[in-house]
């Protein structure tokens, strides 16, 4: 769905916001109260205003920045209106954007048109979900947050105009990254008890809104669900999550806690809050990757570093128990995880080194089709070498890596040297091939 074919529906909210405008200016009748127009309730704004229960002044919030994207020029005519009244150009709160030019409303002007037209107001900060879950381009702070301009983001132009789902990317202000996977719940290759574990851990999920609706389980089930993955590198803890998302149909977003983690007191939990507040508004699944980094036993000595530290801990400890959605950590010790932390989780899952048969089914999935070897290779291999589906996944790309560099045969030796660079990885002495 493009903007201009959006603009039809939409053109009532802004008749709604250009009528408030024309009361505040030269009201008619005083008390006169300019109803909000009843919208389709196919449209994308009109569910975004349903599910979050939107009141009046934070519908003319949003109808201001509704303006501002999509009939910029009226609040030029706006300025003129001013001009011609002899009034200043901040006296409705507007700002004149110094790289286009063009005339932005502010949170002055939601203020402003509020107060004339007897609308109620409240009290707003960058905690309030139009930013958290950022529908509002972030506030500003000088010289004062009501000078901040109503703009809206790109994730509420995808969600406002556009036909797919936004789903925020890496960057500095929003250090999670949104794991995806080509492949299904049935290429993950674990043994049949770590598998039997992953579909009630699915099953789970799924099942979470029964707990809602139950009041007995409601009364004595907390919301949410935690879970623990532990095992070496290579057994597919990431794997499993990411697929997990896919078979609950939930973004799962890999959270990079050493981004989050400031040297500033109070900067972590700030940063933290944000990652939380916005999965838990869209209700993704958050997985913290290497958790014993943050989450490893806390010290008992009283240093301010330490002290500041063990809030950080505690905080995240807070929020991951408090979390409505889904939390999954993965570690490759579990021991390196604090006694109290462990006892909040709902499940705990170890993805142990995969033993001789499944080394077997790893061999004859993921060397398989154009890249197959014969059967007779794959037992030996897999009878020798212990290693990981991510060690075999990195065994083929180097495979693939030597074919694309003119060499058109899979040959036993050829393997032997992806294993070799494997065990060379882990400081360790390759076994020799058993026959």
């Amino acid at each position: 769905m493009s903007i201009s074919s959006i603009k039809s529906p939409m053109l009532a909210e802004i008749n709604w916001i250009y009528s408030l405008i024309l009361q505040a200016i030269k009201p008619i009748d005083k008390e006169a109260i300019v109803k909000p127009p009843v919208l389709p309730p196919e449209l994308a704004y009109a569910k975004f205003l349903k599910e979050n229960n939107v009141t009046s002044y934070e519908r003319i919030i949003l109808g201001l920045a509704h303006c501002f994207q999509l009939t910029p020029k009226l609040f030029a005519k706006l300025q003129n209106e001013e001009q011609q009244n002899e009034i200043s150009i901040d006296s409705f709160g507007l700002i004149i954007n110094s790289t286009t030019n063009l005339v932005q409303p502010t949170l002055h002007t939601a203020n402003w048109l509020c107060d004339v037209c007897y609308i109620e107001t409240a009290f707003i900060d960058d905690h309030h979900f139009l930013f958290t879950d950022q529908i509002l381009s972030p506030l500003v702070y000088y010289p004062s947050m009501f000078n901040s301009p109503l703009i809206f983001t790109k994730k509420a132009q995808h969600l406002f105009f556009g036909d797919i789902e936004y789903l925020p990317e890496y960057s500095k202000e929003f250090p999670a990254q949104l794991l995806k996977t080509t492949l299904d719940k049935e290429d993950v290759i674990v043994s049949r008890t770590i598998a039997n574990e992953i579909n009630e851990l699915i099953t789970e999920i799924k099942q979470a809104g029964v707990f809602e609706k139950d009041k007995h389980l409601k009364k004595w089930i907390r919301p949410g669900f935690r879970a623990l993955f532990y095992g070496p590198p290579g057994t597919g803890k990431t794997l499993t999550a990411t697929i997990i998302g896919k078979e609950t149909a939930h973004p799962v977003y890999r959270i990079d806690l050493s981004s989050l983690i400031s040297k500033y007191i109070g900067e972590t939990q700030k940063n933290l809050a944000k990652i939380f507040d916005r999965g838990e508004h869209n209700n993704w699944i958050l997985f913290f990757d290497e958790c014993d980094a943050i989450l490893g036993n806390r010290s008992n000595t009283g240093t301010a570093n330490e002290r500041g530290a063990n809030q950080e801990i505690a905080y995240l400890l807070q929020r991951i128990e408090s979390y409505k959605g889904v939390v999954l950590l993965a570690t490759n010790l579990k021991e390196n995880i604090d006694e109290a932390f462990l006892r909040r989780f709902e499940m705990s899952i170890q993805f142990s080194m995969p033993d001789a048969t499944t080394r077997i089914t790893l061999w004859s999935t993921i060397f398989s089709g154009d890249y197959s070897i014969p059967n007779d290779w794959i037992h030996k291999l897999a009878l020798t070498y212990k290693l990981t589906g991510g060690a075999l996944i990195n065994v083929l790309r180097f495979i693939a890596v030597s074919k694309g560099n003119g060499i058109n045969e899979i040959t036993l030796p050829l393997i032997l040297e992806g294993i070799r660079r494997e065990y060379h990885k882990m400081g360790q002495t390759m076994p020799s091939l058993r026959e």
